[in-house]
């Protein structure tokens, strides 16, 4: 958003097509970047994102061990396939006993309760 309002701050005249286009496609960059740095970040360090936390769940390997950076890596990968399938991935959550989803399936990972 500050981008959009820095960028036609300092512009006398409006956007043309292809600086509205490029615009749009660094938001979009910035967005998605943001959103793998946060979920990596977090799940790679203590298994958990803040609303984790909140609900008291937490992610682990499959053997139980702390999921690590790359697995969180790989989740959030899978988890954009769960966006590209336009939610089906997640519906394994429904058929399995431990409640994975195609992101946990890609990563190895499982999601544990805290509480």
């Amino acid at each position: 958003m500050w981008l959009v309002v820095a960028v036609l701050a300092f512009r006398a005249r409006p956007l043309d097509i292809l600086d509205a286009l490029i615009l749009a496609l660094a938001i979009l960059v910035l967005g998605v970047a943001l959103h793998v740095i946060y979920h990596t970040v977090l799940v790679g360090g203590c298994g958990q994102t803040l609303g984790k936390m909140l609900m008291g769940v937490a992610v682990v390997r499959r053997d139980g061990a702390p999921a690590g950076y790359g697995r969180a890596l790989l989740r959030c990968v899978g988890g954009g396939l769960c966006l590209l399938t336009l939610g089906l991935g997640r519906l394994f959550v429904l058929f399995t006993r431990d409640r994975r989803a195609l992101s946990d399936f890609v990563a190895g990972t499982r999601p544990i309760s805290t509480i």
